[in-house]
């Protein structure tokens, strides 16, 4: 996750960040700060934290769905949010039913937009016209062979 994130900021993770991106280190800097303002917050709080683990676990679920809601009408009240809200909700609750993992869901849609912009430039270059011709039939045919199992 965290590396899905560093690509979406633009910064490419490996030894090389810290020399070749000035932002690298302020970055490298700011996770240090918050995991020693986790540490300090957290460690008084710990037993807080296993009073939490008393709730019932249907009680957790509602009180996280009212804050969810509420957040959601704060920054912006439309019924097309809340849609969408309800939507994300019940694929969540999908996927969890049926055991299907919910991180590489994430990280597709953080990272969705890179290869898809990549590809599009890709494609727009003469040279690459027949690449994309066939990469586009290759992957019609794989989806193909995918729906039909």
């Amino acid at each position: 996750m965290l590396l899905a994130g560093f690509q979406q900021y633009g910064l490419n993770p490996g030894p090389l960040l810290l020399p070749r991106s000035r932002s690298g280190l302020g970055l490298i800097a700011s996770l240090f700060i918050a995991n020693t303002m986790l540490l300090v917050l957290n460690l008084p709080l710990v037993g807080l934290w296993v009073r939490l683990l008393a709730i019932p676990t249907p009680w957790l679920y509602a009180g996280i769905l009212v804050f969810a809601t509420m957040g959601t009408i704060a920054a912006k009240p439309s019924v097309v949010e809340l849609s969408m809200l309800a939507g994300f909700g019940v694929m969540g609750f999908l996927m969890r039913r049926f055991d299907y993992p919910v991180a590489p869901v994430v990280v597709g849609l953080i990272l969705g937009p890179s290869p898809k912009a990549s590809f599009a430039a890709r494609c727009k270059s003469a040279s690459a016209i027949r690449w994309c011709c066939w990469r586009a039939q290759c992957r019609r045919r794989c989806w193909a062979l995918r729906s039909w199992r």
